[in-house]
């Protein structure tokens, strides 16, 4: 009797993890961060020297470079839940978790949950629920804190950082391009973090 229990309790096991697989109960979140894109350059007499590393070691790099910004659990919070033409999304909001159940649409590469009065709720970035992200940028250079007295600062951006075409657009930047960085002692990082729900 104990084996026939058993094995009923097994079977209904099984049934119920099957079952959770369906794409309708799949909760997407944050479970990957990808810090691929870490770029440091230290300045030298010939130019920028583009500083080589250890890849296991990208998220202490982060920290340190980045002076603590970079946060690990950022979007932690988040969840996301397809069923049919709903979506349920769960985002932080005033100290507090909100929970929006709407349609939801993909545009100009982003999903957005549509609220009751019509407006877009932003979501997450990509094109199908198989390329979910959230993305950060951050980038430390040296900034002018007084007339030539310069020192290390962080900038936080949601859009990509693109060092040929954003680099001369930092504030109070010491540096308008990365060829310029001749000093040796200044560094300069950047890295497009991207949050990627699965």
């Amino acid at each position: 009797m104990k084996k026939t229990v058993c094995l009923v309790v097994l079977i209904s096991l099984f049934f119920t993890a099957c079952s959770s697989d369906n794409e309708e109960d799949y909760i997407y979140k944050v479970r990957y961060r990808d810090l691929s894109s870490l770029s440091i350059y230290a300045g030298s007499a010939e130019g920028p020297v583009n500083v080589q590393y250890n890849n296991l070691k990208r998220t202490e790099l982060a920290r340190r470079y980045f002076k603590g910004l970079y946060n690990h659990l950022l979007h932690d919070s988040l969840s996301i839940q397809f069923n049919g033409d709903l979506i349920t999304y769960e985002y932080p909001r005033l100290r507090t978790t909100w929970k929006i159940v709407s349609k939801y649409t993909y545009r100009n590469d982003s999903l957005y949950a549509i609220k009751t009065d019509g407006d877009y709720l932003f979501a997450a970035l990509g094109r199908n629920r198989d390329s979910l992200y959230r993305q950060l940028s951050l980038v430390m250079y040296p900034y002018m804190a007084a007339p030539n007295v310069y020192r290390d600062t962080v900038v936080i951006s949601g859009k990509p950082f693109d060092y040929k075409k954003d680099m001369a657009s930092l504030p109070l930047t010491k540096y308008t391009s990365l060829d310029d960085l001749k000093t040796v002692g200044d560094t300069i990082v950047w890295c497009n973090v991207k949050y990627l729900f699965q």
